[in-house]
């Protein structure tokens, strides 16, 4: 939950990712709560997909969200619990008879999809650094190299997901590290590649904000060795 208190933490670990990892864009934290946050903006105008705040989180923007700012994509509002109403229902099952009926999904892949237990009440969205207290989920944009670092790092710190990375859509993420506190990865989805701007290059990561300072300090020597693996390795080579 939000719980607001000035420390330099946030700001610490998200420039230590970004220069380990070489990040083009900054991490995102997103903190669920009860209440709106204090302190913080609600957001002007809801997006048409709940990934598209991480794009504007990550450019720099910190507001929170009600579940009603979700429903313009009613397979994120499904995965982020937040109350779809008779229109929203509708729209979600014209949504996926669309995507079965063009061979994208097949009938048992949904009840498969990651989604919160309970309600949506609100979200925070906003770049790690601006981020007071502790985040639930971390997002990073990264490439395959950076993902490698990520993952290797989630390994030895025993804070990564059993389960296979997150088909789609990308943002059941979210939810599958809200409830394993593990942190996972995505190769994204179509429409969030189009709502985020990802590019091919790169993959999303996600972290759980529980075990987040471990995950980052172990990924200074994850990255450290690799940089030693990999002298040796090209040495050999020549």
């Amino acid at each position: 939950m939000y719980a607001p208190r000035v420390t330099d933490s946030n700001q610490r670990i998200a420039r230590q990712l970004q220069d380990t990892l070489d990040l083009k864009t900054a991490p995102v934290a997103l903190v669920f709560s009860n209440a709106p946050p204090p302190d913080v903006p609600k957001v002007a105008s809801p997006a048409p997909a709940g990934c598209a705040y991480w794009k504007r989180a990550a450019e720099g923007e910190l507001f929170y969200t009600a579940g009603a700012d979700h429903l313009g994509c009613a397979i994120g509002a499904y995965t982020h619990g937040a109350e779809l109403g008779a229109e929203g229902e509708q729209t979600l099952t014209t949504m996926i008879g669309t995507m079965t009926g063009l061979g994208y999904l097949a009938e048992g892949d949904v009840p498969e999809i990651p989604k919160m237990p309970k309600m949506l009440a609100f979200v925070t969205y906003g770049p790690l650094a601006r981020v007071t207290g502790d985040a639930d989920v971390v997002l990073l944009r990264a490439t395959p190299r950076a993902a490698m670092l990520v993952n290797e790092a989630l390994h030895a710190a025993g804070a990564r997901s059993p389960s296979a990375p997150v088909m789609r859509p990308a943002c059941a993420m979210v939810p599958q590290v809200m409830a394993t506190q593990r942190g996972t990865s995505s190769f994204g989805c179509i429409g969030n590649r189009v709502y985020t701007g990802l590019p091919d290059g790169e993959v999303w990561m996600a972290l759980s904000g529980h075990d987040l300072s471990a995950v980052t300090a172990q990924l200074e020597t994850t990255a450290n060795a690799n940089h030693e693996l990999e002298a040796f390795h090209r040495a050999r080579l020549s």
